[in-house]
């Protein structure tokens, strides 16, 4: 797990934050809560749908939901992309909504980058 949250550290991410603050020092917590991230590309496949479909509502949800976890998680690089998909349904500036997404599909892309081949493979 060291070298997973050197690399994370290195994409951006603040895991020593994470596990200090929020997970009361609990390494296998945010190890678990980690993987459950990586593994959340149909989460995302659902965010882009539901944009695609002008389902904002529904993109709203997955948005958010996903905002939280990255929030929680310390990973810094896709929670602010998420923010400015949520902050753009919030305040229905759906002209900005292709360029945030296209951002954010690219910052999860670099994410999954990062796992661990156990993950995935």
């Amino acid at each position: 797990m060291n070298s997973m949250l050197n690399r994370l550290a290195a994409w951006g991410a603040d895991p020593q934050e994470a596990i200090a603050c929020r997970m009361m020092d609990d390494i296998e917590l945010y190890d678990r809560l980690l993987k459950k991230m990586f593994a959340s590309g149909d989460r995302f496949e659902r965010l882009y749908s539901a944009v695609d479909r002008k389902d904002y509502e529904a993109a709203y949800y997955e948005a958010h939901q996903l905002k939280g976890t990255a929030g929680v998680l310390s990973l810094k690089p896709l929670f602010i992309c998420l923010t400015a998909i949520v902050n753009d349904l919030d305040k229905k500036k759906y002209e900005f909504l292709a360029e945030d997404l296209a951002k954010c599909r690219e910052v999860f892309e670099e994410f999954k980058a990062l796992a661990p081949e156990r993950i995935f493979g």
